[in-house]
C-alpha cells in the first residue's frame, strides 16, 4: 500500500529552532476497522504498554477522537518513595534515580521537549501518560499508609509515548497513524531524512499489524441467571463496616471532620468462570463500555496487570493557563421510563442534604485552588446541573480558574492531590481517618489517570469505577461518603449498588466463557 507521510518538510532548520518533537503521520480511511480490533491486533504482536482512551458519554454520544498509544520511548517507574527506574527503549538502557520529589523528575523531563502544533492532528500527539496510586499520601502529606497491602503496584508510572493510532469518529472514521521524530540540536537534513525513512518503515509495520483480521468471536450480550455475586469476596464484611461506622461516628460528633470516605474492595477469581479458556481482558472492556459508558474510558496493559476505567469525573483539565475541574457527586441509579428520570432529576436537584454536600464540595475545591491560581480567577460557571448516563444520573458543577504565573501544572497536581471527592474535609484529617479505618491500602483507586502534553496542557480523570486484573483475580473498589447523620444500612446498600456494574460484567463473562459442564 502506498502511503503519504505528512507534514512535507523541505528544510528542517526552521522546525528545530522552535520544536524538537515532530509528529509524522499518514491518514487512511476505513469502515471495517474499529479501535477495539486495532487494540487486539497490537496486543497480539506484544507491543509495549498499549493504552486506549476514548469518551462515551452515552451509547449514542461518542467523542471525536479515540486514541491508542503504544511503544513508549521512555518509561519512569517509581518503585518506592525514593527510587525511580528509568528505561530508555531507544538506547536499550536502564538507570535508577534517587529522588525526593517525583515531580522534579517530571519537570526536568518535560523541559526537554517542545512539540509542534498541527491543526490537522488532535490536541494530543506527544506527551506523558501518568498514573499515581493513592498511598503516596505517606510521602506527600506524611500520613502513615496501611501495613496491609492488598494490591501492590508501582507508586507512580509515567510513559513517554512515540507511536499513536488515532480514530477520528466525526470524519468517516478517518485513521491517523503517528510516529514522532526527536530533533536534536545538531540534526542536519541528511540525518532527518534518514529518521523520516525509519518512521515510514515503522508506520508501515503499524498499518500491517492493525489491518489484520480479528479472530475473536462475537460477544453474546445476554444475561445468565446464576448468582455470580455469591462468589465475590470483599475485604470488608457488613459487620466490620458497621463497627467502623460506629467508631467514625465519634470523630464526626467531635467535629474532627465534616465528612470522610470509606472504601471497600471486591475481588473475584476468574477460575470460577472458566478452568480452561483464557478470558480476554479486551472482552471485559467491551462489556464495560456497553454497560457503563462514561466521559473517560480507558484500557491499559501494564504487563503484570491490566486496568479498565469507566470514569465520569474530570479531576483537572488544563488548557494553556486555564484550568477546569468538574466535581461530581451524588447519584441516582437505573430508571426505566422518562417519568422515572424526571422524578429522579427533581429529587436530586431539590434534596437539601445533597445540595448542601455538593456546595461543600465546591467550597473545598475553591479553598485548595486559591493557593495556586490567580487571585479572583475562580468561578463556578455551571452549578449543579444534571448529567445523565446509561445507568445513572449525577449532580455536576464546573469550576474554572487560571494558573498563577509562578506555577505550572505539576504544582497544581502536587497541591490538589488527592481528589476532594475521595477524601472530603478537612482533607488532611479525613485522610488520616481513612488510613486508620480502611482495612487495606487503596492502591491505584481514587487517584488519577491522564496525560501531560508538551505544550503545557493536561487532562486527568479520577480513578473510580475501575476494574483491575492481576494474575487471575479481578478487583473492583467502591466507596461512600460518611456524614454525621448517616444510616449504616444505607451506606452498606450504596456499596452494593455501586458494585452492580461489576456483577453484570461477571455475568457476561460467565455466559460467554464457562464450560458446559462447569459447576459455577
Amino acid at each position: 500500500m502506498n502511503i503519504e507521510l505528512l507534514p512535507e518538510i523541505q528544510n528542517i532548520k526552521k522546525y528545530k529552532k522552535k520544536w524538537n518533537f515532530l509528529p509524522v503521520y499518514t491518514e487512511i480511511s476505513s469502515w471495517i476497522w474499529t479501535p477495539i480490533n486495532c487494540l487486539e491486533n497490537l496486543i497480539s504482536e506484544n507491543v509495549n504498554y498499549p493504552f486506549l482512551f476514548e469518551s462515551l458519554d452515552s451509547a449514542s454520544n461518542t467523542s471525536r477522537y479515540t486514541i491508542i498509544w503504544f511503544n513508549p520511548r521512555k518509561t519512569f517507574l517509581f518503585q518506592d518513595e525514593k527510587t525511580c527506574l528509568v528505561k530508555d527503549y531507544k538506547f536499550d538502557k536502564e538507570e535508577k534515580i534517587i529522588y525526593k520529589n517525583p515531580f522534579d523528575i517530571l519537570k526536568e523531563e518535560t523541559k526537554k521537549f517542545k512539540s509542534i502544533k498541527n491543526d490537522n492532528l488532535p490536541p494530543l500527539t506527544s506527551g506523558l501518560i501518568w498514573y499515581m496510586w493513592y498511598d503516596n499520601i505517606e510521602s506527600l502529606y506524611k500520613i502513615s499508609k496501611h501495613k496491609n497491602i492488598d494490591q501492590n503496584y508501582p507508586y507512580w508510572f509515567f510513559w513517554l509515548y512515540k507511536d499513536f493510532v488515532i480514530f477520528d469518529n466525526f470524519k468517516q472514521w478517518k485513521i491517523q497513524i503517528i510516529s514522532n521524530i526527536f530533533l536534536n540540536d545538531n540534526i542536519n537534513q541528511i540525518e532527518f531524512e534518514s529518521k523520516r525513512k525509519k518512521v515510514e518503515i515503522n508506520i508501515r509495520n503499524i498499518l500491517k499489524i492493525i489491518s489484520k483480521h480479528s479472530k475473536n468471536t462475537p460477544l453474546i450480550l445476554s444475561w445468565n441467571k446464576k448468582n455470580v455475586e455469591m462468589n465475590i469476596k470483599s475485604n470488608l464484611s457488613d459487620t466490620q463496616y458497621r463497627n467502623i461506622l460506629n467508631e467514625l461516628k465519634r470523630d464526626l460528633t467531635d467535629g474532627d471532620v465534616f465528612q470522610t470516605v470509606i472504601s471497600e474492595t471486591y475481588s473475584f477469581d476468574l477460575w470460577n468462570i472458566s478452568k480452561s479458556k483464557n478470558i480476554s481482558w479486551i472482552d471485559v472492556y467491551k462489556w464495560l463500555r456497553h454497560i457503563n459508558p462514561a466521559s473517560y474510558m480507558f484500557y491499559f496493559n501494564f504487563k503484570d496487570f491490566e486496568l479498565i476505567w469507566s470514569v465520569p469525573e474530570t479531576f483537572v483539565r488544563i488548557n494553556w493557563s486555564k484550568v477546569l475541574t468538574r466535581p461530581l457527586a451524588w447519584t441516582r441509579w437505573v430508571w426505566k421510563t422518562l417519568q422515572d428520570f424526571k422524578r429522579l432529576k427533581h429529587e436530586l436537584q431539590n434534596n437539601p442534604k445533597e445540595k448542601a454536600e455538593h456546595t461543600m464540595l465546591i467550597d473545598l475545591i475553591r479553598n485548595d485552588l486559591s493557593k495556586n491560581c490567580e487571585p479572583w480567577s475562580i468561578k463556578v460557571t455551571k452549578k449543579m446541573y444534571i448529567k445523565k448516563y446509561n445507568h445513572l444520573i449525577h449532580i455536576v458543577s464546573n469550576v474554572v480558574w487560571k494558573i498563577a504565573k509562578w506555577k505550572d501544572y505539576f504544582d497544581i497536581f502536587s497541591w490538589i492531590f488527592p481528589h476532594w471527592n475521595v477524601t472530603w474535609a478537612p482533607k488532611i484529617k479525613a485522610m488520616k481517618l481513612i488510613s486508620k479505618y480502611e482495612i487495606t491500602n487503596r492502591g491505584i483507586y481514587s487517584w488519577a489517570i491522564g496525560y501531560f502534553w508538551f505544550n503545557g496542557n493536561a487532562d486527568f480523570a479520577v480513578i473510580i469505577r475501575t476494574i483491575i486484573k492481576k494474575w487471575n483475580i479481578l478487583y473492583n473498589q467502591v466507596w461512600s461518603g460518611i456524614v454525621i447523620d448517616f444510616v449504616a444500612e444505607d451506606e452498606i446498600k450504596e456499596h452494593k449498588n455501586k458494585n452492580k456494574s461489576f456483577i453484570e460484567i461477571l455475568n457476561l463473562l460467565y455466559y460467554n466463557y464457562h464450560l458446559e459442564n462447569d459447576e459455577f
